[in-house]
C-alpha cells in the first residue's frame, strides 16, 4: 500500500515538473540543502516530491543574488490558490507552529517557496486537484 503511494506521488511529480520545466523558480543555495532535508522527511509524499522536483528545477542563487520578491524561508508571502480568497502564511521549518506559519515541506509551503510576487503555477490544492497558486506578495 505505502509503495503504491509512493508511486502515485512520483507520477504527480513528474507530471508537475513536466508542465513546469520551463518555469523560473529561484532558490536561495544556502536553503537549498534543508529543503531537501526537510522534504526526504516529510509526512506528506505528494509535497516531499513536488519540493524535490521544485529544487531540481530551480536557478540556484547566492542568497543576497535572491530577487527581494522571491518567496523564502521566513518569507511572509501573500497568495491565492484556486480563485478563492487570498491569504497570508509565514514559510517555516517544521514545527511550522512554532513560528506561527506553514511548514515549507507540506503541501502549500512547498508550492509557495521558490516562486516570485505575480508568479503562478498549477499546484495540488488539499483535495488533490490542481489548481492556480498565485503568489500576490513576498516581504
Amino acid at each position: 500500500m505505502l509503495e503504491s503511494v509512493a508511486l502515485a506521488a512520483h507520477g504527480q511529480a513528474e507530471l508537475w515538473a513536466a508542465l513546469h520545466k520551463d518555469a523560473a523558480f529561484h532558490l536561495a543555495a544556502c536553503e537549498r540543502h534543508c529543503l531537501i532535508a526537510l522534504a526526504l522527511s516529510a509526512d506528506d509524499d505528494v509535497a516531499a516530491h513536488l519540493l524535490l522536483k521544485k529544487v531540481k528545477l530551480a536557478r540556484i542563487v547566492a542568497r543576497r543574488a535572491l530577487p527581494p520578491d522571491v518567496a523564502r524561508l521566513d518569507s511572509r508571502v501573500a497568495y491565492r490558490l484556486g480563485g478563492q480568497q487570498a491569504g497570508e502564511v509565514r514559510l517555516c521549518r517544521p514545527p511550522a507552529v512554532e513560528c506561527g506559519g506553514v511548514d515549507v515541506a507540506g503541501l502549500l509551503g512547498a508550492g509557495l517557496i521558490g516562486l516570485a510576487a505575480g508568479q503562478s503555477v498549477l499546484w495540488p490544492g488539499s483535495d488533490g486537484r490542481l489548481a492556480t497558486l498565485e503568489v500576490l506578495s513576498v516581504r
